[in-house]
């Protein structure tokens, strides 16, 4: 399932997620939703582009650049 911080992008509701970031919300928890979903890519998926800028400048990452770095990583 999702958690909050997902709901509320779904929902396009960005003063909540805005508050679960102050409070010390996960930017990278994975959704338990079979794709592992991260809230950055959930915000893309749901063109929630305010709340995509949101979790970028709290540190977000998003499964492309984490599939990414470990690529590099494994071409070294």
């Amino acid at each position: 399932g999702y958690y909050g911080i997902h709901w509320a992008i779904e929902k396009g509701f960005d003063y909540i997620v805005q508050k679960l970031i102050e409070h010390g919300a996960n930017v990278n928890i994975r959704a338990r939703d079979g794709r592992n979903t991260v809230p950055l890519d959930h915000a893309k998926n749901h063109k929630q582009w305010a709340i995509e800028k949101m979790l970028l400048d709290a540190g977000a990452t998003s499964m492309r650049h984490e599939r990414e770095i470990i690529r590099k990583k494994i071409d070294f």
